[in-house]
C-alpha cells in the first residue's frame, strides 16, 4: 500500500456547542391532516470527539463528530 498524507482544517474544536437543525418532519399514531405537533425543540449539543475521514482516491476529507460522549459519529454540514 502506498503512503497516503491529507491536510485538513475542523471548522469546529472539542468542547464547541452546536446546534442541529433539522427540516424534517416526524408524525407519530393518529395526527388530524394539516396539524404540526412539535416534539421537541433544538437541543444544544457538545462536540466531544471529531474524526477525520480520508477518501485516498478522490483525496477529500470527511469530518465526523461524536456529539455528547455517545459513542456516534455523524457527519454535520457547517
Amino acid at each position: 500500500m502506498k503512503e497516503a498524507r491529507f491536510e485538513a482544517v475542523c471548522p469546529v474544536e472539542i468542547g464547541d456547542k452546536v446546534i442541529l437543525v433539522d427540516g424534517s418532519r416526524m408524525a407519530a399514531g393518529n395526527i388530524p391532516q394539516g396539524r404540526l405537533f412539535v416534539f421537541e425543540g433544538p437541543k444544544e449539543h457538545t462536540i466531544t470527539d471529531i474524526a477525520a475521514v480520508h477518501y485516498v482516491k478522490s483525496g477529500t476529507v470527511q469530518f465526523m463528530y461524536e456529539l455528547d460522549g455517545n459513542g456516534k459519529y455523524t457527519h454535520i454540514e457547517f
